[in-house]
């Protein structure tokens, strides 16, 4: 998704389980794009978003099919209870991904299972408790991935991969309600103006970005185009980490980061090691 957005567009990735967001934020760094936001919020605080985002991917907790072959724990852990727990569970989730979502925008529904209850009847009652358009996707018969009214599902029989299932849907036109940003952040404030220099000089020329510190002293480089998004993120969501971290001061000295290292925003001045093929997958 990263890579298909637009120098203006702001990937928010949202985890639930707060101990998992420190994985997802180093693999958003390894992407190396400082347009992204991590948050870690239950739906309510994001639905509380309400008619904001173009595009919502949820890959909604389920009871885990397609880890069968490679999880035998996944095996052992599933039965008819935990399907109905995930399915009611999906409801919930999806009901809130409609109302953060903006009219005429898309919703991506997503699970790693393959039965009817957790899929093809969740994709039903979202469309119709909705009023959503189901969207069919154009895919190559070769393909082996079995298409139905309410989505496609992957099969691993049928082709290279453990399976899940996906459904796409576009929600109705209509007017869309309106947010005001806050007037400033909670936690970070605005570096000041005397370090933006040292800070700046490790970024790309053409880089537009504002530079914030952290409570516990890191340097946020945001995109500067996407500061009212960041602004009512931050109004609406209590956990969440913006654009990218670029180091921290040492007295008067500044100390770049991994992430920095790793983002596209990094000056092409810096100094630099080639990596073969292997290296960089070692890496």
């Amino acid at each position: 998704m990263a890579d298909l957005m637009t120098p203006d567009s702001l990937l928010i990735s949202n985890e639930t389980i707060r101990p998992r967001t420190a994985s997802l934020r180093e693999n958003l760094e390894r992407w190396g794009n400082p347009n992204v936001a991590v948050t870690s919020g239950e739906v309510e605080e994001l639905a509380a978003l309400e008619d904001w985002f173009d595009v919502v991917l949820t890959d909604a907790p389920c009871s885990g099919e397609g880890l069968f072959r490679k999880d035998p724990d996944a095996m052992r852990e599933w039965s008819l209870p935990q399907v109905e727990v995930c399915a009611a569970r999906q409801r919930r989730i999806l009901a809130a991904a409609v109302q953060a979502l903006k009219p005429g925008g898309i919703l991506l529904f997503s699970t790693c299972t393959y039965n009817a209850q957790e899929n093809g009847e969740n994709a039903r009652w979202l469309a119709k408790t909705f009023d959503l358009q189901a969207i069919a996707l154009d895919i190559p018969e070769e393909w082996g991935i079995v298409q139905s009214d309410s989505g496609v599902q992957f099969y691993p029989h049928k082709l290279q991969g453990e399976g899940f299932f996906l459904a796409v849907f576009r929600k109705r036109e209509g007017d869309a309600k309106k947010h005001t940003p806050a007037a400033m952040y909670k936690s970070i404030k605005p570096l000041p103006k005397n370090l933006i220099p040292a800070a700046a000089a490790w970024l790309s020329p053409e880089v537009e970005a504002r530079f914030f510190l952290t409570p516990s002293g890191e340097v946020l480089a945001l995109p500067a185009v996407l500061e009212p998004d960041f602004l009512l993120l931050d109004k609406f969501l209590k956990t969440k980490w913006f654009g990218v971290n670029i180091g921290e001061f040492k007295g008067k000295d500044f100390i770049p980061s991994h992430a920095l290292a790793l983002n596209l925003w990094a000056s092409p001045n810096l100094t630099a090691v080639d990596l073969n093929r292997e290296q960089a997958l070692l890496f």
